[in-house]
């Protein structure tokens, strides 16, 4: 009876099936395990699954005295499942029996996935015109809509092959922007690396692809404040330090499209600020590094002073505030010290709760006049919200290799 019906499997970003069209697994969305165990059972299917392999990988903590009833109820629960969303009531999915079951190898089936891997291959064919090249790339590329089984993501089995996926997908999404780049499809690179995100926002290699292409399209603005937004989700959202693969990225952005120019005055013209802001100069901890370094190697060249400053967000015991408060919080620590310190004065961000401040010219009695007042104008600023900073301060050091100048 299974091939008078055309089943189709989604797999990427979460478990889909569909019987001539109609989606019949509506009532697997809130029932993890059954969806767990279509999954295993299709991505298997070339083989009869031993009733104890599929119970150990899809429960590897569960301490059920009877494992292969637990499973075959499961089943049972499956197969109901997906009558009750509209699959024919004869349609046999998995069959079994001498404890093993597989996918039913009558049915005529397919999913996203093995479309996937189709293109992939085809994609690489050396007797490809350029163009044929291309259109293998776009349908791999578009069949990409989300992480391989997404819904499944703490399953030690499926970890491995998830892996595999994900690298094969940014392979052909850094091999069909290539060829578009030389093609001058700049535009067109930069949508499908956009497209591309809306499968997996936080995925860095990701990230990666689309920051570049924005930056070979000239589209510098863009490129960076989808990289400031980028990282002030892992700081405000995640509570996390952004990964440093990310960070030395926007390094890289900086070159991706310079060109020649004519005189320095062109050169100036760039690299001026159109609005320079008030207060302090903010950047990314990446520039504040050379800045940092800069500062050093003056020192040992010409003497004189600079202060580094850690500011800390803190509860009203010096402990990690809540996550929530975090985001919002931050962004009013830095207007505070923004409007408190000079021009010419360093901030970055460092952390989930903590900025960096670089105070040329101070020494350590100037610096904790400054930090003291950051410190009031914040408490002044926010008299009932609980938190408070907290701050070190600490001489810079001469850059290591040349004295300082007397």
């Amino acid at each position: 009876m299974g091939q008078r019906y055309k089943v189709e499997v989604s797999l990427f970003g979460g478990l889909e099936i569909r019987v001539d069209g109609q989606v019949v697994s509506g009532p697997l969305v809130r029932a993890k395990k059954l969806r767990t165990v279509a999954e295993y059972l299709y991505i298997n299917r070339g083989r009869a699954v031993p009733y104890d392999e599929l119970a150990s990988a899809l429960w590897p903590e569960d301490d059920s005295a009877n494992p292969r009833g637990a499973l075959k109820t499961a089943l049972h629960r499956l197969r109901r499942a997906l009558v009750q969303g509209g699959a024919p009531e004869g349609l046999e999915f998995f069959t079994g029996g001498q404890g093993e079951c597989r996918w039913n190898p009558l049915l005529r089936s397919e999913s996203d996935a093995d479309k996937f891997a189709v293109a992939c291959r085809q994609s690489e064919d050396a007797r490809l015109l350029r163009s044929e090249q291309l259109d293998w790339l776009r349908r791999a590329v578009g069949l990409y809509t989300g992480r391989f089984c997404a819904d499944a993501p703490d399953a030690a089995w499926l970890s491995p092959l998830q892996a595999q996926v994900h690298a094969a997908f940014v392979s052909v999404l850094e091999r069909l922007c290539a060829l578009l780049g030389e093609d001058g499809a700049r535009a067109e690179a930069v949508e499908v690396c956009r497209r591309a995100l809306e499968a997996d926002a936080e995925d860095i290699a990701l990230n990666r692809c689309y920051l570049l292409a924005l930056s070979a399209a000239g589209q510098e603005d863009a490129a960076r404040a989808h990289y400031e937004k980028l990282t002030d989700r892992y700081y405000s959202k995640l509570g996390v330090q952004p990964p440093d693969e990310l960070l030395v990225l926007y390094r890289e952005l900086g070159g991706q499209s310079a060109q020649q120019v004519s005189d320095v005055r062109s050169v100036c013209e760039k690299l001026a600020e159109p609005q320079p802001p008030e207060g302090a100069f903010v950047c990314e901890y990446e520039v504040f590094k050379d800045l940092y370094r800069r500062e050093a190697r003056n020192l040992a060249r010409y003497g004189g002073q600079v202060s580094l400053a850690l500011i800390t967000l803190t509860d009203q015991h010096q402990g990690i505030p809540e996550r929530a408060l975090i985001g919002r919080t931050m962004e009013q620590v830095l207007a505070v010290i923004r409007r408190t310190v000079r021009r010419g004065d360093v901030v970055a961000r460092y952390g989930p709760t903590q900025f960096v401040l670089l105070l040329p010219t101070v020494d350590q009695d100037t610096g904790e006049q400054v930090l003291g007042r950051i410190r009031d104008n914040f408490r002044r600023a926010h008299p009932h919200g609980g938190m408070q900073l907290v701050y070190q301060l600490h001489a810079v050091q001469p850059a290591v290799g040349e004295p300082a100048k007397p």
